[in-house]
């Protein structure tokens, strides 16, 4: 059995007996004075409550002279007008990883206990699921508020999550909700039938003749970047860089300009003063933890703490910015759109033709039977579906490539090397064929970095019904969730040398675009790279994301040496939001390439 582990005699015959019916007494054998008991208790306050299936609970701790077991049954949400109660704190209280096995609906599954650790975001995840993962492709584990959640870890599980059972694996109504605030209803949190007609519209968009055709803007926008930091450099041999602000600049210059035909300007010297630009920002902090649990699970906080306060009123702001600026921007296409179809041209307005991906998205649309066009306020959702995902995925990535270069000075090298064959000068643009291959040095940097980086550490889905899979039941209502980052970093999929940073295991086959976006990885099972998801909601733009990375890494590595502000390098510590990114400034040094 994969990923078992150390486990005891006890622990084993827990295994043994999977059919054990579900226990209504508590049985105790005690042999240590650490022997912990959760008392679970079901309460139901108020108008509304949740009815939950009985969950049979066969916890089990291994410190001490001997080990003990509780078995009780529980039901495992306890709510409260509205909101969930933490039934037992001392789950909670400690601080020493726990396992256990509970059943669902007559099954036991290897599970997990969350305690309250520090560490890195997701390595305590990844350890669990090495540990205790079974054949069966999942385990569980308690989160918060004693929330059971399904982890999905093999290829068989993934596969079904992601492609066959979709109807049953839906978006999460809580995460989805929290998006749809600011987003609208667009192709990120929409749902059902109303993402397979956006998605229908969108597909056009995401071609791969027309994405190509954008590579000459994502390098105007890298070079941009690069004359500013030129600049810097005119009297300095190196210069301290904030690496994901400094990249976050070409990248919303990018996803303005080819997305909507907006320009941020970020890059202007002394910063942009675009409202836009400094709403965006100010949008995006709502996707820190503490403002999505505020927002989600104590929403009257943001009337009485200063903080949220101040955050609530700036978020106010930055969306009606947004939303402003998002129609003046619909408008312009579709005038523009409307009077190409009327025959009015680019030679009778003396405008050049737009090429953007709202502009084509507006063509499809109207293209559409009447009832199957998108309305104005779904196009208009899909600006900030563009934005958000547009911006944060490219940023995020390169940022964390440029500290794999640092950190890694020999593939930093290799790539500078391969880059000179291409870009003779630095000055130079390599060609369309050298970006679009898979066969090249540079998209293996790329692609390991999203193996061990991916921008979206973690996904979550919430069954929309009772599912049976080998044998057990996942009753609806349970969330599902999977992470890239754990599954791109299992020994199963990637061999022994799984955590290290080697693009070299890229180049031992050629990946299509066909593999990559159904979810595989050349000859490795399915699920083994999905940084993009995989199935009908996989990201629709990682072409344009792949594209925008190589582009803006080939100019910066080509004119740039990057190095650690550390006399030691080591690994800038990391932050979940939506995306994973630096805990603080990730800083690094740079110099120009000496010729």
């Amino acid at each position: 059995m994969a990923g078992t582990g150390s486990r005891s005699p006890q622990h084993a015959a827990c295994f043994a007996n999977p059919r054990e019916s579900r226990l209504r007494h508590i049985q105790l054998r005690a042999g240590s004075w650490r022997l912990w008991i959760g008392v679970f208790t079901r309460i139901q306050v108020g108008l509304w409550t949740q009815p939950v299936p009985e969950i049979s609970i066969i916890s089990k701790h291994f410190e001490g002279s001997a080990s003990q077991q509780a078995r009780l049954a529980y039901s495992p949400r306890c709510w409260c007008s509205g909101y969930p109660l933490l039934p037992s704190l001392l789950p909670f209280l400690q601080k020493r990883k726990k396992t256990m096995m509970w059943t669902i609906s007559g099954g036991q599954i290897p599970a997990i206990l969350v305690g309250m650790g520090s560490g890195e975001p997701f390595n305590n995840l990844l350890d669990w699921v090495r540990d205790y993962a079974s054949d069966l492709g999942f385990i569980t584990q308690t989160v918060l508020f004693n929330e059971i959640e399904i982890c999905v870890t093999n290829s068989v599980m993934l596969r079904r999550v992601l492609v066959t059972h979709t109807n049953i694996y839906a978006k999460n109504p809580v995460s989805s909700g929290f998006f749809e605030r600011f987003l609208g209803t667009g192709l990120l949190t929409a749902m059902g039938d109303v993402h397979k007609k956006q998605r229908t519209i969108m597909n056009p968009v995401f071609k791969v003749k027309h994405i190509h055709s954008l590579l000459p803007l994502f390098f105007q926008c890298a070079n941009e970047l690069k004359q500013n930091w030129m600049h810097a450099l005119e009297d300095t041999k190196d210069i301290t860089i904030d690496t994901l602000y400094e990249i976050s600049r070409p990248a919303i210059n990018a996803i303005g300009r080819a997305g909507f035909g907006f320009d941020f300007d970020a890059c202007a010297m002394g910063g942009s003063t675009s409202d836009l630009y400094r709403a965006f920002y100010v949008f995006l902090e709502a996707f820190y933890v503490v403002n999505f649990v505020t927002l989600v699970f104590a929403p009257f906080l943001r009337f009485i703490l200063p903080t949220q306060i101040k955050v609530r009123r700036e978020q106010v702001w930055a969306r009606r910015v947004i939303e402003e600026a998002g129609k003046e921007i619909l408008e312009s296409r579709k005038r523009e759109v409307e009077e190409e179809k009327s025959g009015v041209g680019a030679a009778e307005t003396g405008m050049e033709k737009s090429e953007n991906l709202l502009t084509v998205m507006l063509r499809a649309n109207l293209n559409e039977e009447e009832g199957k066009r998108l309305s104005d306020a779904e196009v208009q959702a899909q600006i900030g579906t563009f934005l958000v995902a547009g911006f944060e995925t490219t940023s995020v990535a390169v940022t964390w490539t440029l500290e794999f270069l640092t950190l890694y000075p020999r593939v930093q090298e290799k790539l500078r090397a391969e880059l000179r064959e291409h870009m003779p000068t630095i000055s130079s643009e390599p060609s369309a064929e050298y970006i679009h291959s898979s066969s090249t040095y540079l998209h293996a940097v790329v692609q390991e970095s999203l193996r061990l980086m991916p921008p979206v550490p973690l996904v979550d889905r919430r069954t929309t019904q009772d599912d049976h899979v080998g044998g057990y039941t996942i009753p609806k209502g349970t969330n599902v969730i999977w992470s890239p980052y754990v599954i791109h970093r299992l020994k199963e999929f990637w061999g022994e040398d799984a955590e290290e940073y080697k693009p070299e295991r890229w180049l031992a086959y050629k990946a299509s675009d066909e593999i990559e976006e159904a979810g595989g990885a050349g000859s490795r099972p399915f699920g083994a790279f999905i940084p993009f998801g995989a199935g009908p909601r996989n990201c629709i733009g990682f072409r344009f994301a792949m594209l925008e990375a190589k582009a803006f890494l080939t100019v910066l590595v080509r004119t740039f040496e990057f190095h650690s502000v550390d006399t030691v390098p080591r690994p800038c510590s990391r932050r979940s939001m939506v995306t994973m990114k630096p805990s603080d400034k990730l800083e690094l040094k740079l110099r120009r390439v000496i010729e």
